[in-house]
C-alpha cells in the first residue's frame, strides 16, 4: 500500500515492533535506504525486516528466502511486484488456503525449481498458467479443492519430482494432462481421489509407476475409467496397445501423417506416428 510514495520525499523511516511484518523490501524504501545518510530506524519485526541492513539485502535479492505462501490474489500480486525476476523458490510454494481468492498465477511465469513441495489448495483457477516454467519440485505436489480448475497442462514442463503427487477433490478436472513428463521413479506415492469427473488418468508418468515392482497407490472415487487402480491399468495397457487408421489419425490431428502406410499410437495424452 505504500510502494507508489515518492521515495525522494522520505525524510525518516521508522518501522518498529510489527511482530507479522515479513516484506519491507518494496522500491521506494529500497531507494531511500541506498543513502548511507538517511535516518532509518527498523527492528521487532519478521527476520526480514528486522533492521537496515536485513532490508537492504532483501531488497538485493531476486526471490525470497525460505516458504512462499500465496493465501490470495493480493499475496500473488505482490510477490510478482517484488520479484519478478525469481526462478527458484528454496521451500515451500503454498497456493492458496483454506479459503482463497486466488484466481490468476500467470505472473509466476519465471520460477522453474522449487526445493520443497507444492500446494495449490482451494483456489479459484481454472488452470495452471504461470507454472509452465516448473522443472523440478523438491518433495511433492499437491492439487487440492480447486472446483473452478479443468486444465492443468501448464505443468508439462515437469519432470523431476522426489516425493508423492496427490490430485484430490477437483470436481472440474477431467484428466492429468500436464503430469505425463514426470520421472515415474522419482514418484514415492500417488494419490488421486474425490474428482468427480476425471475419467483419463492413463498418462505416461502414472502408468509407468503404476508398473513398478514397488509402488504406493489409492485411486478411489473419480469418474469411471479412473475410479480406481485396476481401470488406470486397464487403460494404460490400452494405450500401449492401441493402433488407429491413419485416415482417421489425418481427420483428428488436421494433418498429413504420411500416407497409408502410416500408423499411430494413441496414449491419452499425445499421438505418435509410426512408419511401418
Amino acid at each position: 500500500g505504500l510502494r507508489n510514495i515518492d521515495g525522494s520525499t522520505i525524510t525518516n523511516l521508522t518501522i518498529l515492533n510489527n511482530a507479522d511484518l515479513s516484506t519491507c523490501a518494496i522500491d521506494n524504501i529500497c531507494s531511500y535506504l541506498e543513502v548511507a545518510d538517511n535516518t532509518v530506524n527498523i527492528s521487532g519485526n519478521q527476520p526480514t525486516c528486522e533492521s537496515r541492513e536485513a532490508v537492504s539485502i532483501a531488497c538485493s535479492a531476486a526471490c525470497p528466502d525460505g516458504d512462499v505462501r500465496l493465501r490470495n490474489q493480493a499475496d500473488v500480486e505482490e510477490f510478482v511486484y517484488l520479484y519478478p525476476d525469481c526462478e527458484e523458490i528454496v521451500g515451500f510454494l503454498t497456493i492458496g488456503s483454506g479459503s482463497s481468492t486466488v484466481a490468476d498465477i500467470s505472473g509466476l511465469a519465471n520460477i522453474r525449481t522449487i526445493g520443497e513441495s507444492v500446494l495449490i489448495l482451494n483456489t479459484n483457477l481454472s488452470n495452471l498458467d504461470g507454472l509452465q516454467s516448473v522443472n523440478s519440485i523438491g518433495v511433492g505436489l499437491t492439487i487440492q479443492g480447486n472446483q473452478a480448475l479443468t486444465d492443468i497442462t501448464s505443468l508439462a514442463s515437469l519432470v523431476s519430482l522426489s516425493g508423492f503427487i496427490a490430485v484430490l477433490d477437483n470436481n472440474q478436472l477431467s484428466n492429468l494432462i500436464g503430469l505425463q513428463n514426470i520421472d515415474p521413479n522419482g514418484i514415492t506415492e500417488l494419490n488421486i481421489r474425490l474428482n468427480d469427473v476425471l475419467t483419463t488418468c492413463a498418462i505416461e508418468s502414472i502408468c509407468s509407476y503404476l508398473g513398478l515392482p514397488e509402488n504406493s497407490v489409492n485411486i478411489s472415487s473419480n469418474a469411471d475409467g479412473c475410479d480406481n487402480e485396476e481401470e488406470v491399468e486397464a487403460q494404460c495397457e490400452l494405450a500401449g496397445n492401441l493402433c488407429i487408421d491413419a485416415v482417421s489419425i489425418d481427420e483428428i490431428l488436421g494433418q498429413e501423417l504420411g500416407g497409408p502406410e502410416t500408423t499411430a499410437l494413441f496414449d491419452y495424452s499425445m499421438y505418435f506416428a509410426v512408419d511401418t
